[in-house]
C-alpha cells in the first residue's frame, strides 16, 4: 500500500481523498525553454513519500535535481543543465556540459580520465551522458494496492565502421517507498567485441554533504589514485568543510569475490530531526568496484559515490593493468542499482544498518 506522509492507504482509500492520483504522486515531462538548458526534456517523478527527483531524457535519462522532504540531495554544478549539442568531446571539455546531479553515466566505451588508446583519442568520461534517448515510456500504474512510477527508454553508441551498443535503461519507483530502482541494460548489436566501461556518476551535495557528514562503504581494500589522496587517507570517510584552493582526492574500492552487493552511504546525523542519510546498493557482478570522488572546495563541494567496472585513470590503463573489460557481439550486461534514503540515522549502528539494507534482493 502506498505510504503518503507517512500513512499507508489502500487504492480504495486514496482514491476516495483526491480527484486525480496525481496530486499526491505520479510524474510531469516538460522542457526546458531558457538558456543551455533550452530544448532539454524532463521528467519530474515524486513518490508521494517526500522523495522528488528529475530525469533528463535529453541527457541519456540522468538524475538531475532530487530531493527529500524538502532537503537538497544532489550537487548541481555551476553549468546547471545543459543541453547534449553543447557537448565537447576533447581532453577534459566534458567539464563544460557536466550537471553533476543525483546520477551522471560515464561511458560506454571509455570512461575516466582522458587518453589515447591504440591511437584513438578519447576525451573525459566518454559520450553517453550527452546522448538524448528515444523510446521514451513514462508510466503510472496500479498493481493491487501498489501504484509505480516509472521512466524507461534507450540510448545508443553507434559508429560507422564501428561499435553498435545500446543501453536499455528504466528508472522505477513504488509510491510511499523511498527509494529508486535503475536497471541498465546494455546489448552489443555489432558484431565485434568492443571495450565496456562504465561509472555510475552519482554526485551528493549540500546540506547532505557538510562538515561532519559521515561516508561509509562495505569494501575490503583501497588505494589512493594520488599522492594527495594518499595524505589524506586516513580522512576518506569523513566530511569537511568546504576550503579555498581544495585539490579533490579520489580512492579506488575493491570488494572480496564471495560478495554479491556493494553498499555505499553517506550519513548526515544533524539533519532534520534525527539525521538523513542516501544509500547507494548496487550488484557485484558487473559493477566490481567503486571509486570514491571527495571534492572539498569552496562552491565545488561534492561527494561522489560511483559504482563501476573501472578506475577512473583512463581506458590506455586499463589496458596496460589487463583490467580492460569487453562486450562481446550479441551479449547483454545487466547493471543493477537502488539508490535510497534512510531516516532516523542519529544513533544508528552501520553493520545493523548494512544488513537491514542488503536483507532484500534488489526488485525489478
Amino acid at each position: 500500500m502506498p505510504l503518503i506522509n507517512n500513512i499507508y492507504y489502500t487504492k480504495s482509500e486514496l482514491l476516495k481523498k483526491c480527484g486525480k492520483i496525481d496530486q499526491v504522486a505520479g510524474y510531469k515531462r516538460y522542457i526546458f525553454s531558457e538558456g543551455k538548458a533550452k530544448g532539454v526534456e524532463a521528467v519530474d517523478i515524486n513518490n508521494g513519500n517526500g522523495l522528488k527527483f528529475t530525469v533528463l531524457l535529453d541527457r541519456n535519462m540522468d538524475i538531475a535535481f532530487a530531493d527529500f522532504r524538502g532537503v537538497n540531495l544532489s550537487y548541481i554544478t555551476k553549468n546547471g543543465i545543459v543541453a547534449p549539442q553543447y557537448y565537447d568531446k576533447d581532453e577534459n571539455e566534458w567539464l563544460r556540459s557536466f550537471i553533476g546531479g543525483l546520477l551522471t553515466t560515464c561511458g560506454i566505451l571509455n570512461a575516466g580520465a582522458a587518453s589515447v588508446d591504440m591511437g584513438e583519442k578519447l576525451g573525459l568520461h566518454g559520450r553517453i551522458s550527452n546522448t538524448p534517448v528515444d523510446n521514451v515510456c513514462c508510466k503510472s500504474y496500479w498493481d493491487g494496492d501498489e501504484f509505480f512510477i516509472e521512466v524507461s527508454a534507450q540510448s545508443h553508441e553507434t559508429k560507422f565502421f564501428g561499435e553498435y551498443l545500446t543501453l536499455h535503461r528504466s528508472i522505477k519507483v513504488k509510491a510511499g517507498e523511498n527509494k529508486i530502482l535503475l536497471h541498465d541494460r546494455i546489448e552489443n548489436e555489432g558484431y565485434r567485441s568492443t571495450p565496456i566501461m562504465m561509472i555510475y556518476h552519482y554526485n551528493l551535495g549540500f546540506p547532505l554533504v557538510d562538515e561532519g557528514s559521515e561516508i561509509y562503504i562495505n569494501s575490503d581494500k583501497w588505494i589512493p589514485t594520488s599522492l594527495e589522496s594518499e595524505k589524506r587517507m586516513q580522512d576518506q570517510f569523513k566530511v569537511t568543510s568546504c576550503e579555498a584552493n581544495a585539490i579533490e582526492n579520489v580512492y579506488f574500492h575493491e570488494f572480496l569475490e564471495n560478495k554479491k552487493t556493494g553498499l555505499a552511504m553517506l550519513l548526515n546525523k544533524k539533519l532534520m530531526s534525527n539525521g538523513i542519510g542516501v544509500y547507494i546498493k548496487f550488484d557485484l557482478k558487473e559493477l566490481p568496484y567503486l571509486n570514491l570522488w571527495k571534492m572539498m572546495g569552496e562552491g565545488e563541494y561534492v561527494i561522489g559515490l560511483e559504482p563501476s567496472n573501472c578506475m577512473t585513470l583512463g581506458r590506455d590503463k586499463e589496458r596496460e593493468r589487463g583490467t580492460l573489460r569487453y562486450i562481446k557481439a550479441g551479449e547483454v550486461k545487466d547493471f543493477k542499482m537502488e539508490i535510497g534514503i534512510i531516516e532516523n540515522v542519529e544513533n544508528i549502528d552501520v553493520k545493523k544498518l548494512e544488513e537491514l539494507i542488503n536483507e532484500n534482493e534488489m526488485q525489478e
